[in-house]
């Protein structure tokens, strides 16, 4: 699962973020516009609920619009490893050149959110979308 965070929003990088990810073979599965609430951001952020940072980047993370995606690639045996390698380090200046996050501003407003692997997809999915719209789009 990735999440467009509101920085990519409003620098209108979304169009720039599609068709990055188009680019390498990912197709949206699932898609939602929405506001996350502080509640949505402590559930997919938990590891970081009670860091000096958190109470910042829950602020910014609730403070715009997001889209929420879930996203497949028919050429990828790992889909989660190779959406991660094409988001980059959450610091955009370590981030590689072709990645995403390299056009972040920040380790903050890096632009995007992605699982860090199966357990975070399902568990961040299922918040994010009902069980029927995960059934729908042939997610068992």
């Amino acid at each position: 699962m990735s999440i467009l965070k509101p920085d990519c929003i409003e620098r209108n990088m979304e169009g720039t973020v599609r068709r990055m990810l188009t680019e390498h073979g990912f197709l949206v599965l699932l898609e939602k516009r929405t506001r996350l609430s502080l509640d949505d951001v402590s559930f997919i952020y938990e590891r970081c609920v009670g860091e000096d940072f958190f109470k910042d980047f829950a602020a910014f993370l609730t403070s715009g619009d997001v889209v929420v995606l879930v996203l497949s690639n028919p050429t990828s045996k790992n889909v989660i490893k190779d959406l991660n390698s094409l988001v980059g380090h959450t610091n955009p200046q370590l981030a590689k050149d072709y990645t995403i996050r390299k056009l972040g501003e920040s380790v903050r407003r890096n632009l995007v959110h992605s699982s860090a692997d199966p357990p975070s997809f399902w568990r961040e999915a299922s918040r994010m979308f009902s069980e029927k719209e995960m059934c729908d789009a042939g997610l068992e």
